[in-house]
């Protein structure tokens, strides 16, 4: 069993008054929808959507199809596994991978209409059936979002040292900045958190609560999630570049580097509604050049659509227990995390 090291004491700061989180306003619910509809309506302007319908029907169904559940498949199996371990690490309580199925996979249905939304209520059902601290589920939240954006940042620096190896014209000069600026915030980031200087500059700063993970982790955690999150990494490019296979579709690897993370993220977003609009936006930025705009938007709209229709087909696996749970009185028994139990004062309550 991988048991999380013991926290010190002296590094739990207090943690607020508990409280659930808040619904989304209307106005961030229906946003997504009004600039999903705005990317279609410009990028349909100069496509003809009866081509995009003809390129679809020539799709390689026999290698998208696969690519897109597996894609699925490690999504979830990562998110149960990566999020479960940071939850015993720095959360108060420690749900069973079945139970973070259930509160975060069983949100999936949600998700793929109302991203907002569904990102509430999986907080409300880990605060409300399970009994977890808000502040804690952020912390632990926010350091699998940060191994993500560091493997991200990891890519786009691959990208840049390919097309300057490569004298690749269309890479275009903001990715290099960028590239540049990545590497100087994750040194400053690192060398804040993991040297005195936590303790000596920006004391407020260190104090709130959602950072407390990276204030206590340690350089073996840091690298067990960094290789942890791997398989989600290295299986979002594998399934982009057959997708881009199954329409053949043939891109520079450092424009691909580039390209794949940031539709995956985008789709996540609020320009995104189920994982269409942004990621349609985006491919056809990238992509253009390399094929025709109706080839790559049949693309990019049949990952979309695989890419909810699987989800909607995890989710729906966890779906009956979710509410079961979410309406059950008393909430569901759930094991107190070890490494912060170590560190609470005698007599305190679990």
């Amino acid at each position: 069993m991988n048991t999380a090291p013991p926290i010190q004491a002296e590094n739990v700061i207090p943690l607020p008054p508990e409280e659930e989180p808040k619904r989304p306003s209307l106005v961030k619910q229906i946003l997504p929808w009004v600039i999903t509809v705005a990317i279609f309506s410009w990028i349909f302007r100069s496509v003809d959507f009866g081509k995009v319908w003809t390129e679809m029907q020539r799709a390689n169904l026999w290698i998208l199809i696969p690519a897109m559940a597996g894609l699925v498949g490690v999504q979830v199996w990562s998110e149960i596994w990566t999020f479960g371990t940071s939850y015993r690490w720095f959360a108060d309580r420690h749900p069973t991978a079945w139970q973070i199925g259930v509160a975060r996979v069983g949100t999936y249905p949600v998700q793929v209409l109302l991203a907002p939304l569904a990102a509430v209520v999986m907080l409300v059902y880990l605060v409300r059936v399970y009994k977890m601290r808000l502040a804690l589920v952020f912390a632990s939240d926010a350091f699998v979002v940060f191994i993500d954006l560091l493997q991200g940042a990891i890519s786009l620096a691959a990208a840049v040292l390919i097309a300057s190896g490569t004298g690749l014209e269309s890479l275009h000069w903001f990715f290099y900045a960028f590239a540049a600026w990545n590497l100087v915030f994750y040194i400053l980031w690192f060398t804040y958190w993991r040297t005195a200087l936590k303790d000596r500059l920006w004391p407020k700063f260190r104090d709130i609560v959602a950072f407390q993970s990276f204030r206590v982790a340690t350089w073996s955690q840091f690298g067990k999630m960094f290789l942890m999150r791997l398989p989600w990494c290295f299986g979002n490019l594998i399934s982009m570049y057959l997708c881009l296979v199954a329409f053949d579709i043939r891109v520079p690897l450092a424009v691909f580097l580039i390209a794949a993370p940031l539709i995956m993220g985008m789709a996540f977003q609020p320009v995104s509604v189920g994982g269409y609009g942004g990621p349609q936006a985006l491919a056809i930025l990238f992509f253009k050049g390399y094929a025709a705009e109706e080839v790559i938007l049949a693309q990019s709209l049949l990952w979309s659509t695989f890419y909810a229709l699987f989800r909607l087909a995890a989710g729906l696996v966890f779906l009956y227990p979710f509410l079961k749970g979410f309406y059950r009185t008393g909430g569901v028994a759930v094991a107190a995390a070890p490494s912060l139990a170590a560190a609470e004062p005698a007599g305190a309550e679990d």
